[in-house]
């Protein structure tokens, strides 16, 4: 997963969402129905090896595809629905599980899932904005023609037109002035200022996040209580909380509430060490809510990270991303093991897990606040555009703040 978040990312950028979607997800499939005869450890190793780097690469690709193809006000509504089917994912993942012991049969019944998904293969269009980008300006203003407009409001051609030529222009300006061709890498993250800032905030917490969420999932084995309850009882926590996440998120942007998961969540972590060793049913409680802020925060970080990078180099950024996630999960056994060593107990990964998580919720501060912004098309662009760090509910309303809120007049037009 670590490699093919890195080279998803790469690729969805290069040849267009809809076909990673697409081929990621025959691979993943075709792979995954080979694990089931995989008569060898070296060959199932191999299979799944590939599954995770398929999986990854469709991970970060349907997320931008799908922010992509919504206008500003509908990005957190969009970003909520796709959470709440990650978690209906989890839960009937769990039910597999629990009623089917044997390995084999088990994944084979959670591949049929994905199956349907290539019956609408035909449905899924290529986005707007990855279009112009590649050029194809007939293409992106028939989809926009097709599909941007309102209900009872056709999209006026000529606007469409006009808007289309005035954001190819100014790729084509950033063009000219790369020395490298038009083809973008993980590099050009770290090539300007403020790219180079959010990239790094945004690695961080993916690390500090993923490190968390797949560390408390190995720390639940040792927690009292029946393994499959307290799973179960962590993944229905999250369901609650996304049509919470889904009002924070429109009232107050997209910092504050993340900010809020993860301060909470890393408090909830160290206050852990005090409690009694006989006292297990708190522990475990507390575990338990602790790893359901982890996941809003992880369901999210996809929304932010997706804002916060330019089209040109959205799922490259995403993939970087989502590849620092995987040394996060990779690290996190080794952090959950220490609880093993002499003198430690099972609250010293947990503290660790709320240090880094305090540190993280502190750094994303430091990120701009994109609720109903435009998102920027080209590097040179979002460098030039003014960083808004306020409070949305309280300057977002306000009709001094134009350059912050985006004219709910070009919602229609709008396509990222």
């Amino acid at each position: 997963m670590l490699i093919g978040s890195l080279v998803g990312g790469w690729a969805s950028d290069r040849f267009g969402r809809r076909l990673c979607l697409l081929v990621g997800s025959a691979i993943m499939t075709i792979l995954s129905f080979g694990t089931f005869f995989a008569d060898c450890p070296s060959l199932l190793a191999l299979l799944r090896f590939g599954v995770g780097f398929a999986l990854a690469s469709v991970m970060v690709c349907q997320y931008v595809y799908v922010i992509e193809l919504v206008g500003p006000k509908a990005r957190t509504m969009s970003g909520k629905v796709q959470d709440f089917f990650w978690d209906l994912g989890d839960i009937l993942s769990f039910t597999c599980a629990y009623f089917i012991r044997e390995w084999r049969m088990l994944i084979l019944c959670v591949t049929l899932f994905f199956v349907p998904f290539f019956f609408f293969w035909r449905v899924f269009p290529d986005t707007a904005r990855w279009l112009i980008t590649q050029g194809r300006q007939d293409e992106a203003r028939e989809l926009l023609m097709k599909y941007g407009g309102k209900k009872k409001k056709l999209l006026d051609s000529d606007n469409a037109t006009a808007m289309i030529e005035s954001i190819y222009n100014e790729e084509m300006r950033e063009q000219e002035k790369r020395t490298n061709g038009k083809n973008y890498t993980a590099f050009d993250l770290f090539r300007s200022p403020k790219l180079r800032k959010r990239t790094l905030i945004l690695c961080f917490n993916w690390f500090v996040i993923s490190l968390i969420s797949f560390g408390i999932y190995l720390y639940i084995t040792a927690l009292a209580g029946n393994l499959y309850v307290n799973y179960l009882v962590m993944t229905l926590l999250s369901i609650p909380h996304l049509p919470i996440s889904w009002f924070l998120m429109q009232r107050f942007g997209r910092r504050i509430p993340f900010f809020g998961y993860m301060f909470i969540a890393g408090i909830l972590c160290l206050v852990i060490m005090g409690i009694p060793k006989t006292n297990a049913a708190i522990v475990a409680g507390l575990a338990i809510f602790g790893r359901s802020l982890t996941s809003c925060a992880f369901n999210n970080i996809y929304l932010i990270s997706s804002e916060q990078f330019p089209t040109v180099v959205r799922n490259i950024g995403m993939g970087v991303g989502s590849m620092c996630a995987r040394v996060g999960a990779i690290l996190s056994p080794f952090i959950v093991m220490l609880a093993q060593l002499p003198g430690f107990s099972l609250t010293f990964p947990v503290s660790i897990f709320g240090v880094l998580a305090v540190l993280a919720a502190i750094s994303s501060l430091w990120l701009p606040e994109t609720l109903n912004t435009s998102l920027p098309q080209t590097i040179e662009e979002m460098e030039r555009t003014k960083e808004h760090y306020g409070v949305p509910c309280s300057t977002l309303r306000s009709k001094k703040t134009v350059e912050y809120a985006f004219d709910e007049n070009d919602d229609n037009v709008d396509f990222a």
